[in-house]
């Protein structure tokens, strides 16, 4: 998060010198892109600030308290069926990999039971 979406825009500058709008500017660069990956970079930013006006870094913090994360929701992931499921198992031979898969597939039948 930190080294592919705001460092590559603020990397350079020092916190004091970080404007609103620059970081109006990042958050627009981020259009288009989930609305995840914008709120998390929306909660690294205040995190950023938040630790550099306590320790005197930075007077005020340019990240607007109405600044909201936009984008599209991700895509609802089904999980695969039983069938997809033991024919993955059948075909991975790597002990540790299916170790996972087990686990995986376990704690999937799990939540699906719960529901």
């Amino acid at each position: 998060m930190l080294n592919h979406q705001i460092l590559p825009q603020l990397g350079g500058c020092r916190l004091q010198d970080i404007s609103p709008m620059q970081i109006q500017m990042l958050m627009t660069g981020l259009f288009g892109k989930s609305n995840s990956l914008q709120s998390k970079v929306l909660i690294h930013l205040r995190s950023i600030f938040t630790v550099a006006m306590e320790n005197g870094l930075a007077a005020k913090s340019p990240v607007s308290c109405m600044l909201k994360a936009g984008g599209k929701r991700a895509e609802e992931k089904t999980a695969p069926t039983p069938e997809e499921s033991n024919l993955l198992l059948e075909r991975v031979k790597d002990i540790r990999a299916r170790i996972f898969l087990l686990i995986a597939h376990h704690q999937g039948k799990a939540d699906n039971h719960q529901r």
